[in-house]
């Protein structure tokens, strides 16, 4: 089999420095898949920048509302002049939900819960065993777990040093100002301990006015460094010198995270992290190497500083051998071999 179609989400153009989930993940397997000598194509929107020796096809121009409205027809046509397995890391999986018999496998990047019908009616995979479970109760259906979460481990690593890999005395949050993301009881925490904190909150459609307003205050009132976007390169360099990566998600009513490609990214740092059991969390930490997992808020600042006593070395180690791209990447090519000769589940 040499034909891979990677179909994209159209919310933004891959390769932007400004947004890195599911965009990066698309960019990473076209690359690693390219390495491995698979003629490798990729549905993307408008301004997408891809990486050497994949072909474009493009869906139109960039749609942030996640309408993705001309994706389904692009695939369709798409389907009629390329052959081979389609990885539709879309939204709204028109590989699977339109077009069933071609081969494809579709992973789900939420909460089952709160996903909007309709899903493929197979080869649906999963990012979490918690998140599987919770697709079964609520599609009925069969599932695989085969996680995607990557991220370039050759980028995201420690900083280089001739000497002693020592980290500056702060800790980073990184989230949405939004009060499931936790970021008041980071600033909370962090400042009950005297420890510094450095708080990356970009302010984004549905966040609360007064929560945005009330964090900022917080970092004005205890001299937390606030900054509302950073770039690629400033983000690596805070998590190389970061104590720990503070990140308490709290959703409400039982619901969760499947995954967390913002822990992935400081573990290949060797910055571990402290998260609520909250969603896939105890799967995505390694306890007491890459992290600390606890179950509320009293926890949360004794657990800072337990974390920020773990093993670097060790945290990025088991990092790169989960996470880095091509080792998941390795983990995904012979269920795509299976699939290309016409495996369902």
């Amino acid at each position: 089999m040499e034909q891979i179609t990677i179909i994209a989400p159209t919310v933004y153009p891959l390769g932007s420095e400004d947004y890195g989930g599911v965009e990066r993940l698309v960019v990473l397997f076209a690359r690693g898949l390219t390495a491995l000598g698979y003629k490798v194509s990729c549905v993307c929107p408008n301004g997408s920048i891809l990486p050497r020796g994949v072909a474009r096809v493009s869906a139109g121009n960039p749609t942030p509302d996640f309408s993705e409205p001309w994706l389904g027809p692009t695939v369709g046509r798409t389907m009629k002049a390329n052959a081979g397995v389609y990885l539709d890391f879309s939204h709204s999986k028109p590989a699977g939900t339109l077009y069933p018999d071609a081969p494809h496998i579709s992973p789900v990047w939420h909460d089952p819960h709160i996903m909007k019908p309709p899903a493929p009616p197979h080869n649906v995979v999963a990012l979490s065993e918690w998140q599987a479970e919770r697709f079964k109760e609520v599609y009925r259906q069969d599932v695989r777990v085969l996680d995607p979460i990557c991220a370039d481990g050759d980028y995201f690593k420690p900083a280089e040093s001739d000497g002693p890999k020592l980290t500056e005395d702060y800790c980073v949050y990184l989230g949405k100002l939004h009060p499931s993301k936790g970021a008041l009881e980071a600033i909370e925490a962090c400042t009950s301990i005297g420890q510094r904190l450095v708080v990356i909150g970009p302010v984004t459609p549905g966040d609360p006015l007064d929560y945005v307003n009330a964090v900022k205050a917080a970092c004005l009132a205890n001299e937390v460094t606030y900054y509302s976007s950073v770039t690629e390169a400033h983000k690596l360099k805070l998590f190389q010198g970061a104590k720990a990566l503070v990140y308490p998600v709290s959703y409400p009513l039982g619901q969760g995270e499947a995954h967390s490609h913002k822990a992935v990214e400081a573990f290949l740092c060797g910055t571990p992290a402290v998260l609520y059991d909250q969603g896939a969390m105890r799967e995505v930490v390694d306890e007491g190497v890459t992290g600390v997992v606890i179950n509320g808020r009293k926890d949360l600042a004794a657990a800072i500083q337990q974390c920020a006593g773990l093993d670097r070395g060790a945290c990025q180690k088991r990092a790169f051998e989960r996470w880095d791209y091509r080792c998941v990447i390795s983990k995904w090519r012979p269920i795509i071999e299976r699939v290309a000769n016409g495996d369902r589940w």
